[in-house]
């Protein structure tokens, strides 16, 4: 989950895991850091949390109401009566299992870690794995299609990241360009599904309210 606040007109920004909910009373989640420190320190601060699901984006404003430091620090903040919506697919994906070899930089260095790709479309794709990656870092990904066909270390942004199950880390990524041989098995894909114009459709950006 992704924290906003304000301080001496700084807007200053974190990150942190959800952790569960009380009831429908309470929405807990671990405590954002800035270079090792809190974020949030006291009761009573104000904040603005956004975290994305399945393609949507989710914020709401919130009031810190407790903050347990043992055994873990968790934050509690009141269950939201408002909360903003925003679609941010312009495409539908489609549930795959593809192991991918995820490229990145450490300085200067080229490594690589293992992970899962979870849902693909034409231009992005959802995988987990077991490191973290910020939203903004640049990575190439290699993987294998059904047929065999390679995809080799495809230039890619993540543009969104939570934590998954079980240590794990799922990473919404976008691709710097687009395949036809990605293209071709989308297609197929949609033809399957008998949804190939929902697979084309034109971008949206919707936004709503929920109570």
């Amino acid at each position: 989950m992704f924290f906003t606040r304000t301080v001496a007109g700084q807007r200053l920004k974190s990150w942190a895991p959800f952790v569960g909910l009380n009831g429908q009373e309470m929405v807990l989640t671990g405590v954002p850091l800035i270079s090792g420190a809190p974020l949030i320190t006291t009761i009573g601060t104000q904040c603005v949390v956004r975290y994305v699901d399945q393609g949507v984006m989710y914020g709401f404003t919130s009031t810190v109401a407790h903050i347990q430091h043992n055994p873990l620090k968790i934050i509690y903040l009141p269950y939201p009566e408002l909360v903003e919506k925003i679609e941010l697919r312009c495409e539908e994906r489609f549930p795959v299992g593809f192991e991918a070899e995820i490229f990145f930089h450490e300085g200067q260095e080229l490594k690589s870690v293992s992970g899962t790709i979870i849902d693909l479309s034409r231009s992005g794709c959802r995988f987990k794995g077991s490191l973290f990656f910020d939203v903004g870092d640049k990575l190439h990904i290699s993987f294998k299609l059904i047929d065999g066909t390679a995809v080799d270390q495809l230039a890619s942004e993540v543009r969104n990241s939570r934590t998954g199950e079980l240590d794990q880390y799922e990473f919404g990524v976008r691709f710097e360009s687009t395949l036809a041989e990605i293209e071709n098995f989308i297609g197929q894909l949609a033809d399957l599904a008998g949804g190939r114009n929902s697979a084309r459709r034109q971008p949206t950006a919707r936004e709503e309210t929920m109570g």
